[in-house]
């Protein structure tokens, strides 16, 4: 089974994009993963995900689309967005996201004025993400 973790916080730190959310997985458990660079899209959600992974799963990051507005505005500056997973015993672990500006750029530029998103999607992309 695919883990699931919803990002709770946004932070612009200096030269970086801090992003945030909680785990019950160890320490040692979080330090396996690694940036996947790319991402999807969950339409009936309004969810940007980007996927980070191990050897042997996947783990969906979940950026729903209360965070776009946030991820919009700095959008144009391509700061390294920096994943910081707080573990079990509330450790953090970063994970720099790699191509995550490229991502979400094509999964916008995709998702503009395409229905088959579905119209509430398509409208809160359009709403958040507005030409830069």
């Amino acid at each position: 089974m695919t883990r699931q973790w919803t990002i709770s916080e946004l932070e612009r730190n200096g030269k970086e994009l801090i992003v945030k959310t909680e785990t019950d997985e160890s320490k040692v458990d979080l330090e396996t993963l690694e940036a996947g660079s790319r991402m999807l899209a969950d339409s009936d959600a309004k969810t940007l995900i980007y996927v980070i992974e191990d050897e042997s799963s996947f783990t969906y990051i979940r950026f729903p689309d209360a965070s776009w507005e946030a991820l919009s505005s700095v959008r144009g500056e391509a700061v390294p967005v920096v994943l910081e997973l707080s573990s079990a015993e509330r450790e953090t672990v970063r994970i720099t996201l790699s191509d995550f500006w490229q991502e979400v750029d094509y999964l916008v530029d995709n998702i503009e004025g395409n229905a088959n998103y579905g119209d509430e999607m398509m409208e809160a992309v359009e709403k958040a993400f507005h030409s830069r």
